[in-house]
């Protein structure tokens, strides 16, 4: 049995890209929101269209799986630059011991190798991270979440089953995070905040950007274009912004999504300057705590300089969402050294795949 490896046509074979991971991937359902998403993340990503290469078994013509390469502009040492940001990995079950994910996982190199595209990074589960260090991509470090409590109603209604005296004890027993947790707090008071909900991102973000890209060696573009396609625009999830202003300024903003009692921070980024990333935590845990939110988490990169911050803010290394994080990058266009480097990226879970 030989297997084909080839570029995938988005404009005719989007239906079998869908089918095919709809057969391989249990999280996903066949419905309006994952062809919306498809859409979106496929075709409408300012950054440029994605690529896909599919294998097909070459004696009946199916294709029984396929890879993404989402691109993503990036800032490497202060110069602007492309990588595919690498998704939606998808092989049927029959075809897994036959080397066809070292092939398709070889394309997207290839593609690095020959010019396409100056490199590449994904976030693979720990099967397929061996699959890319086979073919010669680097792990660069992992991602973990990182966790904070903000009420504890919701943790005592685990035990107390009557939710009305869950709140009661709630409320009388709510002191003790603030005096036995560590709690940010705004030190500043000069500065000046900004809620919104789920509204599109404005120029001040492209300003910010070009600002801050100078401190971070690797980093992805987050200009006003691509922040609202990926957290405005995604058919998945929407986030709400907080912003941080100092003298009419913006100095920094977290973006974060919320389900039930949880909240999760899906990107942030802080000018590095005194007490800015504290008073914006403090507004944070003050906003969310008041909608009933008990816990808020956060998944970095492990190097990212914000990770020693936030523990000072309560915030706990959690065991339950580590993976690891790939990169490849050829020597020859001079980028592998940084984009090697674990220590050169600013990454946020909102630089993963969707």
């Amino acid at each position: 049995m030989a297997i084909i490896v080839r570029k995938a046509n988005l404009e005719t074979e989007m239906p079998v890209l869908m089918d095919t991971l709809l057969r391989n991937r249990e999280r996903y359902e066949d419905d309006d929101v994952f062809h919306e998403r498809f859409e979106w993340a496929y075709l409408k990503n300012p950054h440029g269209k994605a690529i896909a290469w599919v294998v097909e078994d070459d004696k009946t013509g199916e294709v029984v799986g396929f890879t993404a390469g989402f691109p993503r502009k990036m800032s490497v040492n202060g110069k602007d630059s492309y990588a595919w940001n690498c998704a939606d990995f998808s092989i049927d079950k029959k075809y897994r011991a036959l080397g066809v994910a070292v092939k398709l996982r070889r394309a997207a190199k290839e593609g690095v190798d020959s010019g396409e595209i100056p490199f590449l990074y994904a976030h693979p589960n720990d099967r397929m991270a061996a699959v890319h260090e086979r073919v010669g991509h680097h792990q660069i470090g992992l991602m973990k979440r990182y966790a904070a409590l903000l009420r504890l109603d919701r943790k005592i209604m685990n035990y107390v089953k009557l939710p009305i005296l869950g709140r009661f004890f709630g409320f009388f027993a709510q002191p003790i995070v603030h005096v036995a947790l560590p709690q940010p707090k705004i030190r500043d008071k000069s500065l000046k905040f900004e809620f919104v909900e789920k509204q599109p991102f404005g120029d001040e973000f492209n300003a910010f950007y070009d600002e801050m890209r100078q401190h971070y060696p690797v980093s992805g573009y987050r200009d006003a274009d691509y922040l609202t396609w990926r957290f405005i625009e995604c058919p998945l999830y929407q986030v709400d912004t907080l912003k941080v202003y100092r003298d009419g300024k913006l100095r920094g903003y977290a973006l974060v999504g919320s389900l039930f009692s949880m909240a999760q921070i899906a990107d942030i980024v802080v000018a590095p300057e005194d007490g800015v990333l504290e008073s914006l935590m403090a507004q944070v845990f003050k906003i969310y705590r008041k909608k009933g939110i008990s816990t808020l988490s956060i998944k970095l990169h492990e190097s990212n300089p914000l990770v020693a911050d936030l523990a000072k803010f309560g915030f706990r290394e959690r065991d339950d969402a580590t993976s690891k994080v790939m990169a490849y990058a050829n020597e020859s266009n001079g980028l592998h050294k940084h984009v090697l480097d674990p220590n050169a990226w600013y990454m946020t879970v909102g630089d993963r795949d969707i």
